[in-house]
This record gives structure tokens, C-alpha cells and sequence, in this order.
């Protein structure tokens, strides 16, 4: 039976997921970091008092997300953090090696042509 449910958004999900990294030190995922807003959303819509309890249960660990939202790149990549991407991308780097198998079937032209 369920009393409510919650819709969250990738952006604040992982927002909070890497939050709850640098505050609490607990490696969670990004289905975590989704609870905790839907925690957050419910204990707003509840109207929680200081003295009442809400238990969140984190269902995923940091395990398959390493190259994922825990990389401010790939956040700013993927339009959920502002800001400018610090590596290449993948469509800038596939772009660079086309562009260098050009050059090598060229320079294989000239040497054939020899």
C-alpha cells in the first residue's frame, strides 16, 4: 500500500546525492540522493515538527556511478551543474581522430604513390 508518491528530477537527485557525500560522508548513489528529496518533499507536504522522525532508507551505494554524477564534467556534460566542461568530450575527441585517420590515409596516398 502506498500513501504517496514522489516524482523527482535528476538534477536535485544527484544534487543531493553528492551532498550528502561532502557532509555526511556516506558514498550513496544517485537513487539515494532521489529518496532523500522525496524525503525532503514529503516531510515539507507532512508538516513535520522538530520533534517527530522521518527514517530514510538509501537504496544504492556510489559502486556504479564513479564515472557518473560524482564527475562535475560529466554533470556540466549532461546540463545538470553550470559551467565549462575542463576535459574533452567524447564528440570532441571522436572529431579529433577522424580528423587524424584523414591525415594518415593521405600520407599512406603519398607514400604509395612513390
Amino acid at each position: 500500500l502506498v500513501d504517496d508518491w514522489i516524482k523527482t528530477e535528476d538534477s536535485s537527485s544527484f544534487e543531493l546525492a553528492r551532498a550528502i557525500h561532502k557532509n555526511e560522508g556516506m558514498l550513496v548513489g544517485g537513487s539515494s540522493g532521489s529518496v532523500m528529496a522525496a524525503a525532503i518533499e514529503a516531510i515539507k507536504k507532512h508538516k513535520l515538527r522538530p520533534d517527530q522522525r522521518c527514517v530514510v532508507v538509501f537504496p544504492d551505494n556510489i559502486r556504479n556511478y564513479l564515472n557518473k554524477f560524482v564527475d562535475d564534467n560529466w554533470m556540466k556534460e549532461k546540463g545538470l551543474m553550470e559551467g565549462d566542461v575542463a576535459r574533452p568530450t567524447y564528440d570532441s575527441l571522436k572529431a579529433e581522430k577522424d580528423e587524424l585517420a584523414d591525415k594518415v590515409k593521405e600520407l599512406e596516398a603519398k607514400l604509395a604513390a612513390k
